[in-house]
């Protein structure tokens, strides 16, 4: 989907949003257009060191745990990477729970509005599908809360790559290329296969998916095969 209709996706959303505000009086443009906060620790670059804790991770099975700072951090960082024009990346932030929850917090700008977005998410690892998923279980808008039935079907055509909207199921790809070949093979990949939260920050389990040079083997045997076959 082009830039374009993902703009018109959020537009019908937000103007909903402000017809509400507009028609609905001052109590409930206050609850919009408040914003309760992040509620969350500031952002906090992840150390160059922490490589070697990763390292060792993976060595040892040992999870990698990286606070709610770290978390907002990467997450900007992604967001820098593929930018969105309708969100405020930079104010970001992420907060968890005991509970395997994450609360999203996410502003963004409408024709001059700003309106904070507040998603609590259930989280959890699909290692079929190699993705990390969380499931939104509550959506508000400011103060407002807003039914996520109607809110995720419009919300789905916004997003960028890599994210995924099923239903009400958010996810991301949960390996990433570390190893490939002429460009076009994906030879290895560090894979995410668990995430444990915490009010601390969350527990991530790695390892090293070598599907792609497996695949790559398979095929070149298969190719052999076929040239020496009558």
């Amino acid at each position: 989907m082009s830039r374009k209709s993902r703009r018109k996706s959020l537009g019908a959303v937000l103007a909903c949003l402000l017809a509400l505000v507009l028609t609905g009086g001052a109590v409930l443009a206050g609850l919009v257009l408040s914003d309760p906060g992040a509620d969350a620790p500031p952002p906090q670059p992840v150390a160059e060191e922490r490589a070697g804790e990763m390292l060792r991770s993976l060595l040892g099975g040992e999870p990698l745990t990286l606070t709610q700072g770290e978390l907002s951090s990467l997450l900007i960082e992604a967001e820098r990477e593929h930018p969105v024009s309708w969100l405020l990346g930079e104010e970001l932030r992420v907060k968890t729970g005991e509970d395997q929850t994450l609360t999203l917090y996410a502003p963004v700008e409408w024709q001059g509005r700003r309106v904070a977005l507040t998603a609590v998410l259930s989280l959890s690892c699909d290692e079929e599908e190699k993705r990390i998923q969380g499931r939104v279980t509550s959506l508000q808008a400011g103060r407002l809360p807003l039914p996520v039935s109607w809110v995720l079907p419009r919300l789905a055509e916004a997003l960028p790559e890599p994210f995924r909207l099923e239903g009400d199921v958010l996810s991301v790809p949960s390996q990433i290329s570390t190893l490939s070949f002429l460009e076009e093979y994906d030879l290895a990949a560090l894979e995410v296969t668990g995430v444990q939260l915490s009010q601390e920050g969350a527990a991530l389990s790695f390892q090293i998916n070598m599907d792609g040079a497996a695949g790559l083997w398979q095929e070149g045997l298969d190719r052999l095969e076929d040239f020496f076959t009558p």
